[in-house]
């Protein structure tokens, strides 16, 4: 019940409220109140115990002083399993009453609202927010299990299509399916949600990042600021401005939305990656590494990924020794991880390995040929342009835009394109990623 609470109460304007797969990493917890306010930086908990005989329900909720321990409100609920969802409703006025606010009309609409009049199907789509925010390919297609179910309950459930729609999106930047089949999948998603219920923030969101795919930063920045004005406690819409910004070239910008996304969901790998990504691209390495490792960490050491960016810092500060030592202590072969295969081609080609660069990268293209994996074009004109090919490298960047490869506008912030500036490949490029050249 805690997770629909905090759906309920994350549009109210002066609340921050912690994100739901944070908040329940501690819903068995033997932490004291201070443990866990001091681990989520919240001033204020908010505990619930549910008692159940048949169909009767008694809710008794506290407010908990995280520093002092005090309770300093506390209320119980009776009511129907039948409606849990109109009981969360109650629940989230009561307790933005006692937190003194006033609530807008508009406020008191989406706290009253109920998102589905199917419990069940509410549960299945919180679990696949769950197992899309592991982004592995298990929690994918756990999650669109999850979606699917919610949707077959309730086909008018605007949130389940939204969640269907966020994980088509990401299945490119995690080489899982190529952007054209993906990106309209999640832009047909997002707009059926968006169909259903135009006030909530996620579709907003979604349909945002897919407008990074055609360099339209600008109608990217204002679809998300509406979705942060629906819904400013909404962690995964600051995550994804902060991913503009250092797609546009804004990275000091970029950290501050990747912060706020942490403060709203202290224990997400992705927000941390995210504030790595940041620091990267202005070149504070030693943080870079210790905000991946810590992201590696808050995944259960499950996201391999992780560690390849680790590596891929280690490259930028050319400490190609370093990337090797990583890279073979964590893959006993790179070419099962796309981004591990790049890395090690431009690592053996700084060391002067020139035959095993080449071995790599043949291996890359056959199985870009193949079709076997999505491969990033970007990842293979940054192997290219390590050799120094510069009609290759162009080549291949021209092909990732076109084919709407993620993240190829970062092309800009790389040291191995900046000898090529003054070309005229070079400047049509960054016109067509829709960049200003600094």
């Amino acid at each position: 019940m805690t997770m629909e609470l905090i759906s309920k109460l994350q549009p109210v304007s002066g609340l921050t409220v912690i994100a739901s797969n944070s908040t329940m990493k501690f819903k068995d917890s033997t932490l004291s109140p201070s443990e866990i306010g001091q681990q989520l930086n919240a001033g204020s908990l908010l505990r619930g115990t549910i008692q159940q005989g048949n169909e009767q329900l008694k809710v008794i909720v506290n407010l908990v002083d995280a520093n002092t321990q005090e309770v300093k409100w506390s209320q119980s609920f009776d009511g129907n399993t039948r409606d849990m969802l109109k009981l969360q409703g109650e629940i989230a006025q009561s307790v933005a009453r006692e937190l003194q606010l006033v609530l807008s009309p508009d406020e008191l609409a989406k706290v009253t609202k109920r998102a589905t009049e199917s419990q069940e199907a509410y549960q299945e789509y919180l679990q696949g927010r769950i197992e899309w925010k592991k982004r592995s390919r298990q929690g994918f297609a756990n999650a669109i299990q999850h979606f699917e179910k919610a949707i077959e309950l309730d086909p008018n459930f605007a949130l389940a299509y939204s969640g269907l729609a966020d994980i088509y999106f990401v299945f490119p930047y995690w080489q899982v399916e190529f952007p054209a089949i993906a990106y309209p999948k999640a832009k047909e998603n997002a707009e059926k949600a968006k169909e259903l219920d135009a006030t909530i923030a996620e579709p907003w969101a979604t349909l945002a990042a897919i407008e990074w795919a055609n360099f339209d930063w600008d109608k990217s920045e204002r679809l998300l600021a509406h979705a942060i004005d629906l819904n400013k406690n909404y962690a995964n819409a600051w995550h994804w401005r902060a991913a503009l910004h250092v797609q546009r070239g804004n990275p000091r910008l970029a950290f501050q939305y990747a912060l706020k996304s942490i403060e709203l969901d202290p224990i997400s790998p992705i927000n941390y990656a995210a504030l790595a990504a940041c620091n990267f691209y202005i070149n504070e390495f030693d943080e870079t590494i210790l905000l991946y490792e810590k992201a590696f960490e808050l995944s259960n050491n499950e996201n391999e990924n992780f560690i390849v960016m680790i590596a891929e810092t280690y490259l930028r500060m050319t400490q190609a020794e370093k990337v090797n030592q990583i890279l073979d202590q964590h893959f006993e072969d790179v070419t099962k991880n796309v981004r591990a295969m790049m890395i090690k081609a431009r690592c053996e080609i700084i060391a002067g390995n020139k035959t095993k660069g080449f071995e790599i990268l043949n291996n890359m293209l056959h199985q870009k040929s193949a079709g076997e994996k999505y491969i990033s074009e970007h990842f293979i004109a940054d192997v290219y342009a390590e050799l120094g090919d510069k009609e290759k490298a162009f080549y291949w960047l021209e092909q990732a835009m076109n084919n709407k490869a993620p993240h190829c506008s970062l092309f800009a912030q790389k040291p191995i394109y900046e000898k090529w500036r003054d070309e005229p490949k070079y400047k049509a490029l960054l016109k067509k990623a829709n960049l200003v050249q600094p």
